[in-house]
């Protein structure tokens, strides 16, 4: 390439340099003439025209900055000194061939608007999780002083078939239980039936040949008030219960109304409109308890009477002994016991009431088998019962069970429904359907009387309960 040819490039790109610098402050007419100006004194030597002043309105868009490089940053480099020629003195003249007219650089584009930058969003903090509601827990909850433990039995009976009433269904039971704790080695319970009916028992005297009442008093069988006693802890494993308390009489008797096998007990404890009162009674005394050994349970205490005297102040100063001990022997699944009331001496106002019995109870695998022998003294009278009763586990929430019964009312008395011999004979199942605490029990049961005063009767007991 020519000499002369490539220093008038040079001379063009020094002498646009400055035009470029000033298009941001100049209107686009005098860029114009400026460039032209320059063309010409280049071409010819010539001093360029004075910039004429602007007739217009600059433009009111800015004219963005290219982006630099490397030949932008030489040729602002070498800006001054062709613009302070530009203003004040032309540039010298140099015998050169007319260049080509240098292409007019564009200008960049506007840079787009850059959004203003913001925060970036806070996350929302996540909500709480919800309070998990408390275990079931089985332990007492607090109330005034000490713990109180709230439990209940709830039965519900249908019966079919026996005299009176034929066809019915009953709340057999409903018993609220309180129970708690005022320090390690003190107690209390109190249990109410609500299912219990309230009835008056008169009594008459004559005189004069006029029948006139002498005294009136709830009947046992609407006592309301079931349990209400306090236990004292001992050494060596013993309680003493003070209050009103089941009495320690018969292994049936002693059992929990919940825990039963049959829907209801043999017929010593269960008949007490002919006189069975061998257990399943409560009455007002103090009672010690507990294991004498791993082998032996003891149970001794003293009463105002044997049943009779249940919510009520006793008659006369004398007092019912009453206790039961169970014996479980080395032979695997074998319990034998006995128990006993001595109702001290009798008098005038004090009829002998006296009970004395046998248990024995073995379990082998899925069968169990008790039986138990009872008889007692009222005043003249003596009665005896006993019952045998085996069940069979199938499966562990069903099981087969049956029964056979005897109870004798009076032994010296033969002629009537109230002092017959009457046999029962049940079978039936229970259903289990959360442990003990809801089951289904239905017996088929089977009477006779020994003298026939009546005929054979045959009944269905059927018992839904709950116990918590």
């Amino acid at each position: 390439m020519n000499s002369s040819v490539i220093r008038a490039s040079l001379v063009s790109l020094l002498t646009l340099a400055p035009v470029l610098h000033a298009q941001q402050a100049a209107p686009r007419d005098t860029v114009r003439e400026r460039m032209i100006a320059a063309r010409q004194a280049a071409a010819g030597g010539a001093k360029p025209a004075p910039a004429s002043k602007p007739t217009h309105a600059p433009s009111a868009r800015p004219v963005a900055k290219a982006k630099a490089t490397p030949t932008a940053v030489v040729a602002s480099a070498a800006v001054a000194q062709p613009a302070k020629a530009d203003s004040t003195t032309p540039a010298p003249s140099a015998p050169v061939s007319p260049a080509p007219a240098a292409p007019v650089v564009a200008s960049a584009p506007a840079a787009p608007a850059q959004p203003a930058p913001t925060a970036p969003a806070q996350p929302k903090p996540a909500a709480p999780a919800p309070a998990k509601p408390a275990a079931a827990s089985a332990a007492a909850a607090s109330v005034g002083f000490g713990t109180i433990k709230f439990d209940g039995l709830l039965q519900a009976w249908y019966t079919d078939g026996a005299r009176i009433p034929a066809r019915s269904f009953r709340v057999r039971r409903v018993e609220l239980k309180m129970s708690g704790q005022v320090a390690p080695t003190v107690s209390w319970a109190v249990m109410l039936d609500a299912a219990k009916s309230l009835s008056v028992s008169p009594t008459y005297v004559t005189v004069n040949g006029t029948k006139v009442l002498a005294d009136a008093s709830v009947a046992q069988s609407g006592r309301v008030l079931q349990d209400a006693f306090v236990t004292v802890d001992l050494p060596w494993h013993a309680h003493v219960d003070a209050g009103q308390i089941k009495i320690p009489l018969s292994n049936m008797g002693f059992l929990s109304s919940g825990k039963l096998e049959t829907v209801e007990r043999p017929m010593f404890v269960a008949d007490k409109a002919r006189g069975a009162s061998f257990g399943d009674v409560r009455d007002v005394g103090a009672m010690i308890r507990g294991s004498a050994t791993r082998y032996a349970d003891y149970f001794l205490g003293a009463f105002n009477g044997s049943g009779e005297s249940q919510n009520n102040t006793d008659k006369d100063p004398q007092k019912a002994w009453i206790g039961r001990v169970v014996f479980r022997p080395l032979v695997p699944g074998l319990q034998l016991g006995g128990s006993g009331v001595y109702g001290g001496k009798p008098n005038a106002t004090h009829p002998r009431r006296d009970r004395l019995g046998g248990e024995a109870q073995y379990t082998w695998h899925a069968l169990m088998t008790r039986a138990e022998f009872m008889r007692g003294s009222d005043a003249a009278v003596n009665r005896i019962g006993y019952y045998v009763m085996s069940t069979y586990k199938l499966r562990p929430t069903f099981d087969l069970v049956a029964r056979f019964d005897a109870w004798d009312p009076d032994r010296n008395i033969e002629t009537g429904v109230a002092t017959d011999v009457t046999h029962d004979i049940l079978g039936g199942f229970n259903w289990y359907l959360a442990g003990q605490n809801a089951k289904l029990q239905l017996n088929y049961n089977s009477r006779t009387y020994k003298v026939g005063t009546l005929p054979s009767e045959h009944q269905i007991l059927v018992n839904l309960q709950t116990s918590w």
